[in-house]
């Protein structure tokens, strides 16, 4: 949490990622909660009574909700005004990802959260929120740093970055599998061959 707090104060704000894991939403508002402005990157859904209700939700929880489709022109603004920006990166990504390694096999993910640190300096830390055993409405709430190569630009370093924090979140699931939301289609993608 110190480390969002010093982010904020320096005007750079960070990269919060996470996964479908646990329930991220308790990740995202355990940091807003604690006054450190918090903003959540969410598809715009088909159903406007579902979407309308989740933006409330995220409100209640102190987080602000930004459209996804319009993420390249406002996550960069919310990290320049010193705020937390939430992604969920965990998802296939039919066009314009990045090839990582996910449990073995090449996982199509978002390079997104990777261009925007790295365009814009801010940290990255993966976020996530497990059940507590025995506790089934109790969590705990695990928030890593994830390392920048200082001065790393281009092609590489968004896959490096990317590979960075797909690692960190695949040794997350391996502690709590039943917990991850496997019914998502990871691997659908497939690189083309050589």
């Amino acid at each position: 949490l110190e480390a969002f707090q010093d982010a904020a104060a320096a005007g750079k704000g960070a990269v919060m990622i996470s996964g479908h894991l646990g329930n991220w939403e308790v990740a995202a508002a355990s940091v807003a909660v604690r006054g450190v402005p918090m903003d959540v990157a969410a598809h715009l859904q088909k159903n406007p009574l579902f979407y309308r209700h989740m933006v409330e939700r995220q409100d209640r929880l102190g987080l602000t909700v930004l459209v996804k489709n319009e993420a390249f022109r406002l996550v960069p603004q919310a990290l320049a005004a010193g705020r937390i920006v939430a992604l969920i990166a965990d998802q296939n990504i039919r066009k314009r990802g990045v090839f990582v390694d996910f449990f073995g096999k090449a996982a199509a993910t978002a390079k997104g959260p990777a261009l925007f640190a790295l365009r814009t300096g801010a940290p990255v830390f993966l976020g996530v929120a497990v059940r507590k055993q025995g506790y089934p409405s109790r969590y705990r709430v695990i928030i890593e740093r994830v390392r920048v190569e200082e001065g790393a630009r281009g092609a590489d370093a968004i896959r490096d970055l990317t590979q960075r924090h797909v690692s960190i979140l695949e040794a997350r699931i391996r502690e709590a599998p039943s917990q991850y939301f496997w019914q998502h289609r990871r691997w659908k993608t497939r690189p083309h061959p050589l």
